[in-house]
């Protein structure tokens, strides 16, 4: 398929995942990893899931705030 198609294919499939009252968070992330699967493959789309929230949970900007509000 082209990416136009699966785009639009995303973007029904968000919003009828919001429709059946699913976090907006979860939707857009298993939206955006099934269609990163289908226009890459399903290994890497299952590596950046995998690498993606110890890379945001590692971020310095992110690691300041709370010490900030802290101090």
């Amino acid at each position: 398929m082209s990416p136009e198609v699966i785009a639009v294919l995303g973007f029904v499939a968000l919003f009828a995942m919001m429709l059946l009252r699913v976090p907006i968070g979860i939707a857009m992330g298993v939206v955006g990893v099934l269609g990163f699967a289908s226009l890459t493959a399903l290994y890497p789309a299952m590596n950046l899931l995998a690498q993606s929230p110890i890379r945001v949970s590692t971020d310095w900007d992110l690691a300041v705030v709370p010490m900030f509000i802290l101090m």
